[in-house]
């Protein structure tokens, strides 16, 4: 019985230390747009229809650089934790990066059609396909 309760103390002190020399956390990971000033726009197409965009410019920016768009139908909402992953390359190289819901889809305006056909109707400024947006 002795044992059994040297055991157990042995194991919560063990568990206590490394709790406590763990860093803390409340839950949240760092930031991964902290190095970027974002900025949401409602960017308008030729046909008035304005698409939700939001624009990470990183801080230390002091020339010209190179621009990153993406558009999905997905959603933009938390795009600035792939800096953190899959675009973890190019955000350390200072790129700014533009992110931007399609037609129809959060907050974009305008009606969501997949694969919308290319507009056939060149002479017409009104005319929608989301290659020409």
């Amino acid at each position: 019985m002795i044992r059994d309760r040297s055991n157990r103390l042995a194991r919560y002190l063990a568990t206590a230390a490394f709790v406590l020399a763990a860093p803390p956390c409340n839950g949240q990971i760092a930031d991964p747009g902290a190095g970027f000033t974002k900025t949401n726009a409602q960017i308008a197409m030729r046909d008035g229809t304005r698409l939700n965009t939001d624009i990470y410019v990183p801080k230390a920016a002091t020339a010209a650089l190179p621009i990153i768009f993406l558009r999905t139908p997905y959603g933009i909402d938390g795009a600035a934790g792939r800096f953190a992953s899959s675009l973890k390359e190019l955000a350390d190289e200072g790129y700014i990066f533009a992110f931007q819901d399609i037609r129809g889809r959060f907050r974009s305006e305008g009606s969501f059609v997949m694969q919308r056909p290319p507009r056939s109707d060149h002479k017409n400024s009104k005319a929608v396909d989301e290659s020409t947006d």
